[in-house]
């Protein structure tokens, strides 16, 4: 979650995140919006489950792309937005942007004085953007798991896992393939419920 200092005044929002009376007031008085890349974005999705679960509601302004949602979030004509930490991270750095907090349940290690949602108020808040590797279905458990077993290990590889970590990005393999199954099911199941309650549907 990232907000421009351009947009003034929003810092008392993100320094309260546990205050849900006054939160609530403060939206509802200020119209804070979030930008996105699109309806039914990755974005769109976290703040809609953030909305949920603090219990308020903020403006969506859907974008054509992540690019102007940024450059807006920078020139003031957003509140806040939901943004992947590698493509945030120089503006962060730059002092374009101000992190608030980040949507997994640890501490991102690139960011690692940026408090989590969780720890800011909404206990057992997560979401997380992740990338996997599947294969079609009926393919041989045999090859299954010999491809499990070389692309675990090529995320283990040190190099690797520095030159993505400085991007923001942590490699994770999953315990095993049917790990991996079990937890894209849940996902699915999750934002699936979200996306009906919602009423959201990609553009």
């Amino acid at each position: 979650m990232s907000h421009s200092d351009g947009t003034g005044g929003t810092s008392g929002f993100a320094g309260s995140i546990g205050a849900r009376t006054d939160r609530s007031r403060q939206i509802k008085r200020r119209a804070l919006s979030y930008g996105s890349s699109g309806n039914g974005s990755t974005a769109h999705i976290a703040a809609e489950l953030f909305n949920r679960q603090a219990g308020v509601k903020m403006l969506h302004v859907p974008y054509k792309g992540n690019a102007p949602a940024l450059t807006d979030l920078i020139g003031g004509q957003i509140t806040m937005l939901f943004d992947q930490i590698s493509t945030s991270s120089p503006h962060i750095r730059s002092g374009k942007v101000r992190a608030l907090a980040v949507t997994t349940l640890a501490r991102a290690a690139i960011l690692p004085d940026v408090p989590t949602i969780d720890e800011s108020g909404l206990p057992g808040f997560e979401d997380v953007t992740f990338n996997g590797i599947v294969a079609p279905a009926g393919t041989p458990s045999a090859i299954v798991d010999r491809l499990y077993a070389e692309i675990t290990a090529v995320l283990a590889m040190p190099e690797l896992k520095k030159r993505h970590g400085d991007q923001g990005i942590e490699l994770i393999a999953s315990r095993s393939p049917q790990t991996f199954t079990e937890y894209l099911h849940a996902e699915t199941r999750k934002y699936a419920a979200l996306a009906k309650e919602a009423g959201i549907k990609a553009d």
